[in-house]
Protein backbone atom coordinates (compact mmCIF):
# COMPACT_ATOMS: atom_id res chain seq x y z
CA UNK A 1 0.00 0.00 0.00
CA UNK A 2 2.71 2.26 0.86
CA UNK A 3 4.54 2.29 -2.73
CA UNK A 4 1.01 2.66 -4.54
CA UNK A 5 0.64 5.76 -2.28
CA UNK A 6 4.30 7.18 -3.70
CA UNK A 7 3.70 6.62 -6.95
CA UNK A 8 -0.03 8.31 -6.97
CA UNK A 9 2.09 11.69 -5.25
CA UNK A 10 4.35 11.72 -8.22
CA UNK A 11 1.89 11.37 -10.80
CA UNK A 12 -0.30 13.91 -9.53
CA UNK A 13 2.44 16.39 -8.95
CA UNK A 14 3.41 18.75 -12.13
CA UNK A 15 6.65 20.00 -12.81
CA UNK A 16 7.68 22.20 -15.29
CA UNK A 17 8.74 21.27 -18.86
CA UNK A 18 11.21 22.08 -20.75
CA UNK A 19 9.18 24.57 -22.73
CA UNK A 20 8.38 26.44 -20.21
CA UNK A 21 11.82 26.24 -19.13
CA UNK A 22 12.59 27.93 -22.12
CA UNK A 23 10.28 30.56 -22.59
CA UNK A 24 10.95 31.79 -18.89
CA UNK A 25 14.63 32.41 -19.61
CA UNK A 26 13.91 34.18 -22.95
CA UNK A 27 11.57 36.25 -21.06
CA UNK A 28 14.24 36.91 -18.27
CA UNK A 29 17.10 37.58 -20.81
CA UNK A 30 15.11 39.97 -22.49
CA UNK A 31 13.94 41.93 -19.23
CA UNK A 32 17.87 41.88 -17.97
CA UNK A 33 19.27 43.39 -21.82
CA UNK A 34 16.20 46.50 -21.35
CA UNK A 35 17.35 46.96 -18.00
CA UNK A 36 21.53 46.81 -18.79
CA UNK A 37 20.50 49.44 -22.18
CA UNK A 38 18.60 51.85 -19.90
CA UNK A 39 21.62 52.04 -17.38
CA UNK A 40 23.90 52.30 -20.53
CA UNK A 41 22.09 55.38 -21.61
CA UNK A 42 21.71 56.78 -18.31
CA UNK A 43 24.81 56.44 -17.59
CA UNK A 44 26.07 57.92 -20.79
CA UNK A 45 23.72 60.77 -20.44
CA UNK A 46 24.55 61.01 -17.20
CA UNK A 47 28.50 61.88 -18.32
CA UNK A 48 27.87 64.00 -20.89
CA UNK A 49 25.65 66.30 -18.72
CA UNK A 50 28.51 66.63 -15.86
CA UNK A 51 30.84 67.45 -18.87
CA UNK A 52 28.17 70.30 -20.20
CA UNK A 53 27.85 71.78 -16.70
CA UNK A 54 31.68 71.89 -16.09
CA UNK A 55 32.50 73.62 -19.31
CA UNK A 56 29.66 76.67 -18.24
CA UNK A 57 30.97 76.89 -15.44
CA UNK A 58 34.53 77.32 -16.16
CA UNK A 59 33.22 79.70 -19.29
CA UNK A 60 31.03 81.74 -16.28
CA UNK A 61 33.73 81.66 -13.89
CA UNK A 62 36.55 82.76 -16.97
CA UNK A 63 34.31 85.53 -18.29
CA UNK A 64 33.79 86.65 -14.23
CA UNK A 65 37.67 86.71 -13.86
CA UNK A 66 38.31 88.34 -16.75
CA UNK A 67 35.56 91.11 -16.35
CA UNK A 68 37.21 91.72 -12.71
CA UNK A 69 40.77 92.56 -13.95
CA UNK A 70 39.57 94.77 -16.77
CA UNK A 71 37.33 96.82 -14.55
CA UNK A 72 39.92 97.29 -12.32
CA UNK A 73 42.66 98.18 -14.37
CA UNK A 74 43.90 101.59 -15.38
CA UNK A 75 45.35 100.81 -19.06
CA UNK A 76 44.68 98.07 -20.98
CA UNK A 77 47.78 97.65 -23.02
CA UNK A 78 46.70 96.43 -26.73
CA UNK A 79 46.62 97.91 -29.82
CA UNK A 80 42.89 98.85 -30.74
CA UNK A 81 40.86 96.62 -32.69
CA UNK A 82 43.50 94.16 -33.15
CA UNK A 83 43.05 90.50 -31.76
CA UNK A 84 45.44 88.55 -29.50
CA UNK A 85 45.73 85.83 -27.61
CA UNK A 86 48.02 88.32 -24.51
CA UNK A 87 45.69 90.13 -22.34
CA UNK A 88 47.88 92.97 -21.06
CA UNK A 89 46.94 95.28 -18.26
CA UNK A 90 47.91 98.16 -15.53
CA UNK A 91 46.24 97.76 -12.70
CA UNK A 92 44.79 100.94 -10.98
CA UNK A 93 46.13 100.43 -7.27
CA UNK A 94 49.80 100.87 -8.76
CA UNK A 95 51.11 101.79 -12.35
CA UNK A 96 53.84 98.76 -11.59
CA UNK A 97 51.16 96.00 -11.03
CA UNK A 98 50.83 94.63 -14.60
CA UNK A 99 48.42 91.61 -14.76
CA UNK A 100 48.44 89.35 -17.95
CA UNK A 101 46.15 86.61 -19.00
CA UNK A 102 47.50 84.20 -20.92
CA UNK A 103 46.43 80.81 -22.84
CA UNK A 104 49.40 77.92 -23.01
CA UNK A 105 48.81 74.05 -23.31
CA UNK A 106 45.09 74.30 -23.04
CA UNK A 107 44.66 76.54 -19.73
CA UNK A 108 44.42 80.30 -19.54
CA UNK A 109 46.74 81.37 -17.05
CA UNK A 110 46.70 84.35 -14.93
CA UNK A 111 50.10 86.24 -14.18
CA UNK A 112 50.58 89.02 -12.03
CA UNK A 113 54.25 91.39 -12.52
CA UNK A 114 56.71 89.93 -14.63
CA UNK A 115 58.09 87.77 -12.47
CA UNK A 116 55.39 86.47 -11.03
CA UNK A 117 54.23 82.92 -10.84
CA UNK A 118 51.41 82.16 -13.02
CA UNK A 119 48.19 80.55 -12.36
CA UNK A 120 45.88 78.73 -13.75
CA UNK A 121 42.28 79.84 -14.41
CA UNK A 122 41.21 76.48 -15.54
CA UNK A 123 41.02 73.41 -14.60
CA UNK A 124 42.22 70.23 -15.73
CA UNK A 125 38.63 68.84 -16.64
CA UNK A 126 38.39 70.96 -19.38
CA UNK A 127 40.48 72.25 -22.28
CA UNK A 128 40.67 76.15 -24.09
CA UNK A 129 41.81 75.70 -27.62
CA UNK A 130 41.47 79.16 -28.72
CA UNK A 131 41.33 82.44 -26.61
CA UNK A 132 41.32 86.39 -28.56
CA UNK A 133 41.24 89.56 -26.89
CA UNK A 134 40.75 92.99 -28.35
CA UNK A 135 40.87 96.18 -27.34
CA UNK A 136 37.73 98.40 -28.16
CA UNK A 137 38.35 102.27 -27.30
CA UNK A 138 35.66 104.26 -26.48
CA UNK A 139 37.11 108.04 -26.94
CA UNK A 140 35.67 110.07 -23.85
CA UNK A 141 34.73 106.72 -22.09
CA UNK A 142 36.72 103.60 -21.14
CA UNK A 143 38.26 101.41 -22.98
CA UNK A 144 36.30 97.73 -22.92
CA UNK A 145 38.06 94.22 -24.15
CA UNK A 146 36.53 91.81 -26.13
CA UNK A 147 37.22 88.01 -25.41
CA UNK A 148 36.41 85.36 -27.22
CA UNK A 149 37.33 81.75 -26.02
CA UNK A 150 36.39 77.73 -26.92
CA UNK A 151 36.24 75.85 -24.11
CA UNK A 152 35.73 71.52 -24.46
CA UNK A 153 35.51 68.85 -21.67
CA UNK A 154 38.69 66.80 -21.48
CA UNK A 155 37.47 63.41 -22.14
CA UNK A 156 38.25 60.59 -24.54
CA UNK A 157 34.71 59.42 -24.94
CA UNK A 158 33.22 60.84 -28.06
CA UNK A 159 29.31 60.91 -26.23
CA UNK A 160 30.46 62.99 -23.49
CA UNK A 161 32.43 65.33 -25.47
CA UNK A 162 31.54 68.63 -25.53
CA UNK A 163 32.57 72.00 -26.49
CA UNK A 164 31.23 75.97 -26.44
CA UNK A 165 32.35 79.37 -27.61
Amino acid sequence: MHLKSFQKYFSSRRAFTIIELLIFLAILTVLMISFISVLVTVTAIHGRQAGVADVNQQSQFLLQQIQYFVERASLIELAPNIGTTTLKLRMAASAEVTIYLYLSGGTLYLRQTDAGTAQPLTSSRVTVSSVNFTKRQNAPGRDSVSVSFTIAYRTQNPKQQFSQA
